[in-house]
């Protein structure tokens, strides 16, 4: 619980800093520290300092403008939504181009967070999907680019399981149409 404390803390902190620099929200309030949740007050600043402080340079380092800030996409014709944590204008190789950018807080990029880029991408076109991969408790950070054409098989399985998944909670009654 507290990993994942941790990790949503940052990523709510740096998603809504970015908001307040582009002036669509009016203020900004580090997300709160919970001692049933986690253990050390001071761990948890720093790792929260960390997180912002590393995705602040990202920000500058390639003139990042957000298009959609947790923006919700979906493809009716696979079946998928999703929330994506940043939709953007950025400078990548002297260019602007629309990206994807997902928020990582983990020790280590999963190819399931890949495949998640790759389903997002189906749901809002960009032309390059990024993961933000910061180390929240020393502030290190990288980006690792998605091939967004590739593993596309993988991403027509997760389209048949979410239509199979919503099927089968009609079926029950548990969906209204």
């Amino acid at each position: 619980r507290m990993h994942s404390a941790e990790g949503e803390g940052c990523h709510r902190a740096c998603l809504d800093w970015l908001a307040l620099r582009h002036k669509w929200i009016s203020s900004y309030t580090p997300p709160k520290w919970d001692p049933a949740v986690h253990p050390d007050e001071r761990q948890w600043a720093n790792v929260i300092c960390n997180a912002v402080d590393a995705f602040q340079k990202f920000v500058e380092q390639y003139d990042v403008e957000p298009i959609g800030i947790e923006m919700e996409a979906i493809s009716t014709l696979l079946g998928l939504v999703g929330h994506l944590d940043l939709f953007c204008w950025l400078t990548w190789h002297g260019k602007r181009v629309k990206a994807i950018v997902d928020l990582k807080f983990v020790s280590e990029l999963l190819e399931s967070h890949r495949l998640q880029m790759r389903c997002y991408h189906h749901c809002c076109k960009a032309n390059l999907g990024l993961l933000f991969h910061c180390d929240r408790r020393i502030g290190t950070w990288r980006l690792e680019q998605v091939d967004l054409r590739s593993g596309l098989d993988d991403v027509i399985a997760v389209s048949n399981a979410a239509k199979l998944f919503v099927w089968g909670e009609a079926k029950r009654g548990a969906l209204v149409a």
